[in-house]
């Protein structure tokens, strides 16, 4: 019995180590030809949608910003809110449960990303 619970482990092993071998990297760099946008272009670009995020981790966000300058973020059973502006090209928030900051943001095209304070590079996708 010790030897089938041995064996148990090392596929189980094999199988997770197979799993995070086949993970991607986590983005840290705009895609090329991310441009920067200026405040009033990006405040127009945020204010009034909602947008699905999807972190490396696979973690999904929903994250609405409202014109009145307010946000709310959901994020599995995780919902926090607070307020919201952008300054040059980066979004700042001032989240109720957690930390104020300013990240980052760029254009490809129609697409918006943002830095994280973490350093990944995330895609805004309008709902």
């Amino acid at each position: 019995m010790a030897r089938l619970a041995s064996r148990s482990i090392v596929v189980i092993g094999l199988a997770c180590g197979a799993a995070f071998a086949q993970t991607p990297p986590v983005p840290t760099e705009f895609p090329s030809g991310a441009t920067p946008l200026e405040s009033n272009v990006l405040q127009q670009r945020l204010s009034g949608k909602v947008f699905r995020v999807a972190t490396a981790s696979g973690t999904v966000w929903r994250w609405q910003l409202q014109d009145s300058g307010y946000f709310f973020l959901n994020v599995g059973n995780f919902a926090d809110s607070g307020k919201w502006r952008t300054e040059g090209s980066a979004l700042c928030t001032q989240p109720q449960k957690s930390a104020a900051s300013c990240n980052e943001m760029r254009l490809v095209g129609d697409t918006l990303y943002l830095k994280r304070d973490s350093g990944e590079i995330i895609k805004l996708e309008p709902q």
